[in-house]
């Protein structure tokens, strides 16, 4: 009998070790079941850190790709302006040449280029 109670009490002593080992991974579960939850309440909030990153990032892009444009459209402005500026500036320069080979005239009525009407 002495072993019957022996091996009982032994059952008993490792039961109650396995509740106390129970007890301690169901508060640990608990514990990371909290910590679970406040990192996926960290990650959530990164997540949309980043989402209005990226955001940001797309509207810049945007932005540059606009600023590009207008930039091309000014060149391409000041390139025609230039090149008519150049043409007049040649086209001055002609009629300059055509009027100063001209003689001058002192008379109203000699004046074949005025026309009295």
């Amino acid at each position: 009998m002495t072993y019957r109670a022996n091996a009982r009490r032994e059952a008993i002593r490792q039961v109650a070790e396995v509740r106390t080992r129970l007890e301690a991974a169901e508060d640990a579960l608990t514990g990371a079941g909290a910590a679970l939850k406040e990192v996926e309440a960290r990650f959530a909030a990164a997540d949309e850190r980043v989402a209005a990153a990226e955001d940001a990032l797309h509207a810049a892009y945007a932005g540059r790709e606009a600023t590009r444009r207008e930039r091309y459209a000014a060149r391409q402005a000041h390139e025609r302006a230039a090149a008519m500026m150049e043409r007049l500036q040649r086209r001055v320069g002609q009629l300059t040449d055509q009027l100063g080979g001209m003689p001058l005239c002192t008379s109203m009525r000699r004046n074949r280029f005025v026309h009295v009407f």
